[in-house]
């Protein structure tokens, strides 16, 4: 059982972390709401920098070749993704977002998700599939617990977001299994997730000016933008090599 634990415990990691920041993220949040009226989502955010700082200086250095993140590189893809996402909302539902609160969605885009998608890649894919390669893991159960974790550890309170998030991370998981890109995943997660966001937020504006299907129309081809930059991007990543090491 020791030797068991010793060779496995490292799966724990990721609970251990979501239930240590999970208490001081609601405290948190409970004072920014009474103090400047943020909502949970800064909070997260808040402590997933905490966490992703502390992951940095503690445990990403003990990990086998571990590449060196490309800053740089991220943020011009996310840059690019984010910036024909914000295109195809305004020329196909320009007249719904009028009445956006443009800070605060600012805020949730630019800060929040980033730092939600930076530390659960870090963890998630970076950290447990390298951990589960050292240890011999196949392939077929690296799949199944990166996917199911990183499901579990966002608290589903349904089937139907359980088998989202997992599908999600699964999606997450093959792309830096095939990659070995940190930053790709960074900027693809931190899109998706600024993209369900908005969608949730608009969708009632969206259908009272246009239509419903308008609205899934908008989301469907700012996800086949996403898939379509990425399999752009992936035949030509050595062109971005230097911006690696930035």
């Amino acid at each position: 059982m020791r030797r068991f634990i010793k060779k496995y415990g490292f799966i724990a990691y990721p609970v251990v972390v979501y239930t240590a920041f999970a208490l001081p993220s609601l405290l948190l949040s409970a004072v920014l709401r009474t103090v400047w009226q943020t909502d949970l989502l800064t909070a997260n955010a808040l402590c997933a920098l905490g966490v992703s700082i502390f992951h940095l200086r503690y445990k990403r250095k003990k990990l086998p070749a571990a590449e060196k993140i490309g800053y740089t590189r991220l943020f011009v893809m996310s840059f690019l993704i984010l910036s024909v996402m914000a295109a195809l909302w305004l020329i196909l539902a320009g007249k719904a977002l009028s009445g956006l609160n443009v800070r605060f969605l600012c805020l949730a885009v630019f800060f929040d998700f980033f730092w939600i998608a930076f530390m659960e890649e870090l963890i998630f894919r970076e950290y447990l599939v390298k951990k589960m390669e050292a240890a011999g893991m196949r392939l077929g159960i690296m799949f199944l617990v990166s996917s199911v974790l990183f499901s579990l550890c966002h608290r589903p309170d349904s089937a139907g977001l359980f088998l989202e998030r997992t599908v999600l991370g699964a999606l997450l998981f093959l792309l830096y299994f095939k990659s070995r890109d940190l930053s790709l995943c960074v900027a693809v997660h931190w899109a998706y997730n600024a993209l369900i966001y908005t969608f949730r937020l608009v969708l009632p504006a969206v259908c009272e000016h246009y239509s419903l299907t308008r609205a899934g129309l908008t989301g469907f081809l700012c996800l086949m933008a996403l898939l379509g930059i990425i399999i752009v991007y992936y035949p030509n990543k050595s062109k971005f090599a230097r911006h690696s090491k930035r």
